[in-house]
């Protein structure tokens, strides 16, 4: 077999950290799509290696088709309700406290029923979505960012 032949056969490898680099994505992620099927992979002894041409075929299976993030998109807000929060035109003590009470309880059902609606929004698109899990908030300040810290070490 000369050395052409050879070639024909050759496979290109990765390793799941250039695989995870080449992807953009974590190395926890990428063990995600390789445990669920989605992306293909060979474990040999103690490492695992990617084929660059199924990860260039995962990649191009992950492509966003037309309509596809519709569910995202912000949707068009509800008009909003006029309500009439004016004091009302009369003398009576008590028919002044009621009517403010109704007032409140009418803006305080119109803000539930849209936070109730952005709710319903955020959980569809957490079911929807698939989290990154290498996501690390940070807390704090540091040093340099807090000029409350660095007044003691002038």
């Amino acid at each position: 077999m000369d050395e052409e032949d050879v070639d024909k056969f050759k496979i290109n490898w990765m390793s799941s950290k250039e695989a995870a680099a080449y992807l953009g994505i974590s190395l926890q992620t990428l063990y995600k799509f390789i445990d669920d099927g989605s992306l293909g992979a060979f474990h040999m002894g103690r490492v695992i290696r990617l084929r660059y041409e199924d990860v260039l075929e995962f990649l191009e299976g992950q492509r966003i088709t037309k309509g596809e993030l519709s569910q995202l998109l912000r949707r068009k807000e509800a008009p909003e309700v006029e309500v009439d929060v004016a004091t009302p035109k009369t003398n009576d003590k008590a028919a002044k406290i009621n009517s403010v009470r109704q007032r409140a309880r009418t803006l305080l059902l119109i803000e539930r029923e849209r936070i109730a609606r952005a709710l319903e929004e955020i959980d569809r698109a957490l079911a929807e979505e698939d989290f990154d899990d290498d996501f690390e908030p940070s807390f704090g300040t540091s040093k340099s960012e807090d000029p409350e810290a660095n007044e003691g070490s002038e």
